[in-house]
């Protein structure tokens, strides 16, 4: 895992496939090759130390690249037409 911050750029994280952006409502989670997204929406999901203390089943998840695990937090294309 790498933690990487600098002045003007959203916090950043590593775990294995996983690359994590944090901001004010939470984390956003891309996986590195196939770019498969997942969102979590919590405080507790705003900064890496938090996210490790709190997510932790989800950092497992991640080094293990279980992704039935984060398929809760998938996010979606949305159809072609879709008001959603």
């Amino acid at each position: 895992m790498h933690g990487e911050s600098t002045e003007g750029q959203h916090d950043l994280m590593r775990v294995g496939q996983y690359q994590l952006f944090f901001h004010e409502a939470g984390a956003e989670i891309e996986h590195m090759s196939t770019l498969a997204r997942y969102r979590v929406q919590a405080a507790t999901a705003t900064n890496a130390v938090d996210f490790m203390k709190h997510h932790k089943h989800l950092i497992f998840a991640m080094m293990g690249n279980a992704t039935e695990a984060l398929d809760a937090y998938r996010v979606r294309p949305h159809a072609a037409g879709s008001q959603e």
